[in-house]
C-alpha cells in the first residue's frame, strides 16, 4: 500500500497532468527541472525530430548504471545503433499481434 506522502505526490502529480495535458515541469533542485511529455502527438514529434538530444544519462540511470551494464537505455551512437537494429525484428507488429490476447489478459487480472 502506497504511503500518504506517496498518494499525496500521485494526486498532485494527477492535478498537473490535468491543467496541463502535454507537459509538465517539476524543479527538484534550483538547478535541474524535470520535463515530463505526456501527450502522444508530443513525444512523437521529439523522438522523431532530428535535432540534437540531450546527452549524458541523467541521475537515475548513472546510479543504475552498474546493474543495468551498457545497453539500449543508456548507450549512444553505434552501440545504440547496433542494439537498436538487433532488436527492431523483435518488435514487428507481425510477430506482437500474437501476444495481444495475452496483454489484454493480463491486463484484466491486473485490473
Amino acid at each position: 500500500l502506497p504511503s500518504t506522502g506517496e498518494r499525496r505526490l500521485e494526486y498532485g502529480y494527477q492535478n498537473v497532468t490535468d491543467i496541463n495535458s502535454k507537459f509538465s515541469r517539476f524543479w527538484f533542485t534550483p538547478f535541474r527541472p524535470d520535463i515530463t511529455v505526456y501527450h502522444p502527438e508530443t513525444v512523437k514529434l521529439i523522438l522523431k525530430s532530428s535535432a540534437p538530444k540531450a546527452r549524458g544519462y541523467g541521475t537515475v540511470y548513472e546510479h543504475a548504471m552498474p546493474w543495468i551494464g551498457d545497453g539500449l537505455i543508456v548507450s549512444n551512437g553505434a552501440t545504440w545503433a547496433r542494439a537498436r537494429r538487433l532488436l527492431t525484428p523483435a518488435f514487428h507488429f507481425d510477430i506482437l499481434k500474437n501476444y495481444v490476447s495475452v496483454y489484454n489478459t493480463a491486463a484484466d487480472t491486473l485490473l
